[in-house]
């Protein structure tokens, strides 16, 4: 039989990385929108609208978590966090491909010229990129921190 401890420290602690998940998913989803509208995804397409729909999930499954503390929802919350881990390296791995491609097209030896160069969607590949970096980082110190201290949940 476990012990039932104090679970406030992890509530807290899922709330806030919940509302980072958020703020990075909404982020990711405006710039997708952008570059898929802006015709600038060479590599893979909605590649940023994969990565936010991961951190929403992660998110709504974290506010769950935020206020039923079990050990079976912290281990599937453990699971989507890995999935996002995923899903961001996939993320940041198109996304460098496309900014490549991109940097391609603006290269003075290209067969486009300077005449294709967009700006814009250099930078767009630039901050899908960080909030894909963001989303792993989250991701992983979550699951790390979580999985630490699942021991001293309930196995209800």
């Amino acid at each position: 039989m476990h012990k039932k401890t104090n679970a406030r420290p992890v509530r807290n602690f899922v709330l806030v990385i919940s509302l980072l998940h958020i703020i990075i998913g909404v982020a990711s989803i405006n710039l997708s929108a952008f570059s898929l509208l802006g015709n600038c995804q060479y590599s893979a397409q909605a590649a940023g609208l994969w990565g936010s729909l991961a951190n929403l999930l992660c998110a709504s499954f974290g506010l769950t978590l935020s206020f039923e503390t079990k050990r079976k929802v912290v281990l599937v919350y453990i699971f989507i966090s890995a999935c996002t881990v995923l899903t961001a390296a996939f993320q940041l791995a198109t996304e460098t491909a496309g900014l490549v491609v991109e940097r391609q097209l603006c290269g003075k030896n290209s067969f486009f010229g300077r005449d294709h160069c967009k700006l814009e969607c250099i930078n767009t590949h630039v901050y899908i990129m960080v909030t894909a970096v963001a989303s792993l980082f989250v991701s992983l110190f979550s699951s790390l921190v979580l999985s630490h201290g699942i021991q001293r949940l309930s196995t209800d």
